[in-house]
């Protein structure tokens, strides 16, 4: 069955790209860039052709200025930027022929610019909705004071990371994280070692993503865009953090590329130790008990990437990576359990050993006409993880966990017309997970699931009215084989339709203002760890259970909104709807002598959400970003064997404040409350707490130092009470108050010269419940 899917879809793919070679006639649009001072030419600068307000296409001047690209007929806008220099906007017209729009001259300006009694750096943070995401541009206000990836993520409406760098969007932790448009095997946490902000370019949040991206994910998907391929010549950043807290961190990494004419050389290394505490306490009603623990670790992370782009001609790009990384990890945990009756004491040093490999090819072809390209990517990655559990509850336990994953795509898209866009393309992903777990004897537990894609998208766009709708078809074959008593191997088959709609209408004489409308269906795929029969302990006396019955969680997504952008000013709103069939959620079982926590399908609810975005610069030395999220609905599921529905809401207020100052000095106040809410079983008390950065440049910004206090106050801690079937009181505490210093010094002789990476859709998600 599998071998007949993949003939056919290979099949599907061998007639598919015949069709792809059509293109239209195209006209030549050349000039050449230069500065006002001395008629220098400026060479390498970013220019993007826009068309009714978007960006269509982005390329670069060369070593002289000039430049030159091919376009189809209509009216565009030629957008002009280089960094020291002001940028400038350029109306034009093609008709029948070629156009040479001839000298264009770039006012230069410092880059410390006195204003106010102030100085100003960099680019500042903006935010734009696009038809089918919204698209959040990291400028130097946000990501200079920012030290690691989750401080920039909580400011971005919708999105939270909490203490345990869990990230969740629109109040659900089931959302897909991609790093240039491709999923990845390392959590979260990792990818904000990683990448430090000073290397993001854009983030993307797509609440409804479209046909081209896999249906996975409940939420959505956050897509963390990097700055784009290279710079001209040698450029080099090293950097350095450490934190003081209840244990020191400190983490220390390098990013380079070589540029030459053809070629690129790109690569990055990250070495972090990152010793970390907590605290928890969990009081049981039952059996008149308290369980007090203290967990300690010791995670020392390794991280290594280097490729290569090659430029066979000004069509055609070939580029190639590899990424490996090791972690290493000991904890302990103490745990104290006392009653009116004894006390127990219990004990679990744990550590573990983890060696990831991926390697990733992508080939773009591009065609005469402006947008006309075929683009193929093949990704295959590696991961290992050894565990060695010894505590005085269960004794010593061994795991030896094994995952490989293979996917590869091809996309085709080929504007139609000036206002329209055909993209198609076909995937398939293959996974393979094995579990061995046992000390003398191993039984083992394997995995595998298998996933063939067609999709098709349609763009058409207006003057004012822009429609989006698309189509995915997928295949999935999943299958489990396991020797432990009492577990039952399984196969599934399924075909599924997930039709997407994105809507948006512009209004006013500018077109600033933009009401939308979204749609998507989804779901999510349980992951190999929510089947598996392999025993899972955590923090003394509770229990993590596998069901080897659980089925996939669909939703359908609907979503309204309104938003406008003025000169200093981002205004957006949004509601949304998410109708849930087969839910997966967390039941607390009570044993006599221990808690077990299971996943299980509920029956259908509906959970609804609001959002309010506010993006402001009321002077060129002050930007605020601030956001209020509300959501609510219905939740049920079972009880101790009793079925039961409960009402939820929450709330969640952010602002963060960027002071651009005198002597290149920027200061970043940052604060998040989050209220009370509630799930199935459990009440959870309200979080807050504000953060407070400074940050200082010296040499031209080539050198900077960043101070920064977290959690002020230290008021941030989470704690939770449990009524039904009896009462439990608990709570966590992190080290939340921690102060950090961070380093980074840029050496750098070189002009940007821009590549593209083609973007790979989803897979299952490591980290969480479901993937």
């Amino acid at each position: 069955m599998k071998n007949s899917v993949l003939k056919i879809f290979l099949l599907n793919i061998a007639l598919f790209i015949p069709y792809l070679a059509f293109s239209q006639n195209m006209k030549e649009i050349t000039g050449k860039i230069e500065t006002d001072s001395n008629s220098e030419e400026i060479s390498w600068a970013q220019i993007s052709v826009l068309k009714e307000g978007n960006a269509i296409k982005e390329f670069f001047s060369d070593e002289k200025g000039n430049f030159s690209t091919l376009l189809s007929e209509g009216k565009y806008i030629l957008l002009i930027e280089e960094f020291g220099y002001e940028k400038k906007e350029l109306s034009f017209s093609i008709e029948d022929s070629s156009i040479n729009i001839g000298t264009i001259v770039l006012k230069k300006i410092f880059k410390e610019k006195e204003i106010e009694g102030v100085v100003v750096l960099g680019k500042k943070t903006t935010i734009v909705n696009q038809i089918d995401r919204k698209v959040v541009t990291v400028g130097d206000d946000l990501a200079g004071a920012s030290q690691d990836l989750s401080q920039v993520m909580n400011t971005i409406p919708g999105i939270y990371v909490n203490q345990d760098n869990q990230i969740s969007l629109r109040g659900s932790s089931n959302v897909k994280i991609l790093v240039d448009g491709k999923p990845t095997t390392i959590s979260f946490e990792q990818i904000m070692r990683q990448y430090p902000p000073d290397l993001i370019d854009k983030i993307e949040v797509l609440t409804n993503p479209p046909a081209k991206y896999s249906p996975e994910g409940k939420s959505g998907i956050i897509n963390i865009i990097l700055k784009k391929g290279s710079k001209k010549g040698t450029n080099i950043n090293l950097n350095t953090n450490y934190i003081h807290g209840a244990n020191s961190k400190y983490t220390t990494g390098i990013d380079f590329n070589q540029g030459f004419e053809k070629f690129n050389i790109f690569g990055s290394g990250t070495y972090n130790v990152w010793n970390w505490q907590n605290s928890a306490y969990l009081f049981r009603e039952s059996t008149h008990s308290l369980q007090t623990s203290k967990l300690n670790g010791e995670p020392i992370n390794r991280s290594g990437k280097i490729g290569f782009d090659y430029f066979l001609n000004d069509k055609n790009t070939l580029s190639l990576y590899t990424y490996q990384s090791g972690n290493n990890s000991e904890t302990e945990n103490n745990s104290l359990e006392s009653s009116i009756y004894n006390e127990k004491f219990y004990q679990q040093n744990y550590s573990y050993h983890i060696k990831n490999q991926e390697y990733d090819l992508f080939y773009k072809s591009e065609f005469a006409k402006s947008g006309h390209k075929i683009e193929v990517q093949a990704n295959y990655d590696k991961y290992y993880e050894d565990t060695e559990s010894n505590s005085t509850l269960q004794g010593l336990e061994l795991w030896n966990q094994k995952e490989e994953n293979f996917r590869a795509n091809l996309d085709y898209t080929n504007p139609l017309s000036n206002n329209s866009e055909l993209t198609a393309g076909a995937e398939f992903r293959l996974n393979k997970f094995k579990d061995k777990y046992g000390v003398l004897t191993k039984n083992f537990y394997e995995f595998g699931r298998d996933i063939y894609s067609l999709y098709v998208e349609y763009k058409k766009e207006w003057t004012r009215l822009g429609i989006k709708a698309g189509i995915r078809g997928e295949y999935s074959d999943t299958r489990t084989n396991t020797d432990f008593a009492n577990s039952k191997n399984f196969k599934d088959y399924t075909y599924q339709i997930y039709p997407t709609l994105h809507a948006g209408y512009k209004l006013g004489k500018e077109k600033k203002t933009e009401i939308s409308f979204n749609y998507s269906r989804r779901i999510d795929r349980p992951w190999a760890g929510l089947f598996s029969p392999v025993p899972q302990f955590s923090i003394g006396t509770i229990v993590y259970s596998g069901n080897e019955n659980i089925k996939p969680e669909y939703t359908n997504s609907y979503e309204m909104g309104i938003s406008t952008n003025l000169s200093k000013l981002y205004i957006g709103a949004n509601i949304f709807i998410r109708d849930i069939k087969d839910q997966i959620l967390q039941r607390f079982i009570e044993q006599p002598t221990y808690i077990e926590i299971v996943s299980e399908n509920t029956e259908g609810n509906n959970q609804y959400g609001g959002e309010l975005d506010i993006n402001y610069n009321p002077f060129k030395w002050w930007s605020i970003n601030s956001g209020f999220e509300y959501y609510w609905g219905k939740i049920s599921g079972t009880i101790q064997n009793k079925w039961s529905k409960r009402n939820i809401d929450s709330h969640t207020l952010k602002i963060n404040n960027t002071f651009t100052l005198p002597k290149s000095i920027s200061v970043q106040l940052f604060g998040i409350y989050k209220s009370k809410n509630k799930d199935l079983q459990n009440n959870y008390k309200e979080q807050w707490k504000i953060d407070l950065s400074v940050k200082k440049a010296f040499m031209d910004d080539k050198l900077s130092f960043t101070v920064r206090i977290s959690d002020l106050f230290n008021a941030q801690h989470s704690q939770f009470n449990k009524i039904i079937p009896s009462y439990i009181d608990g709570r966590y505490d992190w080290e939340s108050r921690r102060v950090s210093l961070a380093v980074k010094y840029t050496f750098a002789n070189g002009k940007i010269k821009k590549t593209e990476r083609k973007e790979i859709k989803d897979n299952t998600k490591k980290e969480g419940g479901n993937r």
